[in-house]
């Protein structure tokens, strides 16, 4: 039995592929499964899958008719076996010391979950992202809520698997729908006792037109779904109270963000939703709860001043 399993989930990559594939073969640590999973593709990207699991037997393959990535990644970790879960995705890559420098402090430190930065890969340039504030020290996410603040992503992560399991820690699976990684990645490290965040870059995502969604009316709603996710997994943890203020602002900065992307029509669609559900919540939970003035400011207006806000987020940042 492997000690890490890797998830890369796969459709209609054919043009990077390759480079992913390789990336992982060629990493420094040895001791890993390959799990890809291949959603259906069509475009010849079955063919170098293939190539991969017939001439390295750590490369496993599982695949399926296109159900969409939240299925995938699902099936991909009831197939894990391994003590520690990584993903890579499928048109990204990863530096060779990658699991090496991530299993070596998970080991060290007994973490559930530890998280390495990343470039964003552009047509100018790979920008290094994240330089987290508390690099290399242990992090106990019940009483530091810092790494919560982190973008999600999932990818240059590992993950106790075991922990996972325990707190059924996995992906909606709605088809077609986006925005998957972010109850996913709310919910491993709330789960999480000990975390670390490292300042090195391991992983190379890389950014392209299908990245976005602006003004797809079929994803614009998606990541209701997710926050919602979020919420419902602390409510059965029994933590609201500990964790309201955190979901107003999580939700908040994942609100923003999208609304920003959408076309005029499906913003305002989008922001009479996010009103509606503020202005429930708030019956439950205040706003009083939020300490943050601007942020209280802002929640007001979502609630009550919906244009003024939407002039607001349309024109600046």
């Amino acid at each position: 039995m492997a000690l890490l399993s890797i998830l890369v989930p796969c459709y209609n990559v054919v043009r990077y592929v390759r480079q992913c594939l390789s990336s992982i073969q060629e990493q420094s640590f040895k001791d890993f499964e390959v799990i890809i999973i291949d959603d259906g593709s069509t475009d010849g990207t079955s063919a170098i899958i293939d190539e991969f699991v017939e001439k390295d037997r750590r490369f496993k393959l599982l695949r399926k008719k296109n159900t969409g990535y939240g299925d995938s990644m699902n099936r991909g970790m009831a197939k894990a076996s391994g003590k520690y879960l990584g993903i890579v995705e499928s048109d990204d890559w990863i530096e060779p010391q990658m699991y090496e420098l991530l299993i070596n402090k998970a080991e060290q430190f007994e973490l559930d979950l530890v998280r390495g930065s990343y470039f964003f890969e552009k047509s100018s340039g790979a920008d290094k992202r994240k330089n987290y504030r508390i690099s290399g020290q242990v992090i106990e996410p019940a009483t530091d809520k810092t790494p919560f603040f982190c973008e999600p992503a999932i990818w240059c992560c590992l993950y106790r698997r075991q922990r996972l399991i325990a707190n059924d820690v996995h992906f909606l699976p709605t088809p077609g729908a986006a925005f998957q990684d972010t109850s996913f990645s709310f919910k491993s490290m709330l789960f999480s006792k000990k975390v670390m965040l490292i300042d090195t870059p391991v992983y190379h995502y890389r950014i392209h037109d299908s990245n976005s969604i602006s003004s797809d009316c079929k994803n614009a709603f998606a990541v209701i779904a997710e926050c919602e996710e979020c919420f419902q997994a602390v409510k059965k943890a029994r933590r609201l109270d500990e964790f309201s203020e955190l979901l107003y602002l999580l939700q908040f900065y994942r609100y923003k963000w999208n609304f920003k992307r959408l076309n005029k029509q499906l913003a305002k669609e989008f922001m009479d939703k996010w009103s509606m559900e503020w202005k429930t919540r708030s019956k439950t939970y205040p706003l009083s709860l939020i300490k943050n003035l601007r942020k209280k400011i802002y929640a007001y207006l979502i609630i009550n001043h919906k244009k003024m806000m939407m002039f607001y987020l349309k024109n600046f940042k």
